[in-house]
């Protein structure tokens, strides 16, 4: 995963509990995470710089690539999902995903 790298990793993920979960659990691991709920909300105060860690709820990838495409803002995405069914993974990888993972995962 792409977290290793020395900016932020933006969080993307519509459940209160999970995003939590995953923030807390790369905080402790010395990773910075800036968490939001919706690509809207993060469209809304684009970070300078990071890495995206995206639930992949239906077309939220698709979204965030296109909002990225539009506005010239390109950052690497990874998506995510509790239980990932293999189109999803391809569709993501195909929208422009620069990779997948299942949650929960190491934060290695």
């Amino acid at each position: 995963m792409l977290v290793q790298q020395a900016h932020s990793l933006i969080l993307v993920d519509g459940d209160t509990r999970r995003r939590a979960s995953i923030s807390h659990t790369l905080s402790g691991h010395g990773v910075h995470v800036e968490p939001f709920e919706s690509v809207s909300e993060l469209s809304r105060s684009w970070p300078r710089s990071g890495t995206i860690l995206i639930h992949d709820g239906e077309g939220c990838v698709a979204d965030l690539i296109a909002w990225m495409a539009q506005h010239g803002e390109w950052y690497p995405v990874i998506a995510f999902a509790d239980e990932p069914v293999a189109g999803r993974i391809v569709r993501a990888i195909l929208d422009g995903a620069v990779d997948y993972t299942v949650w929960p995962f190491e934060p290695e």
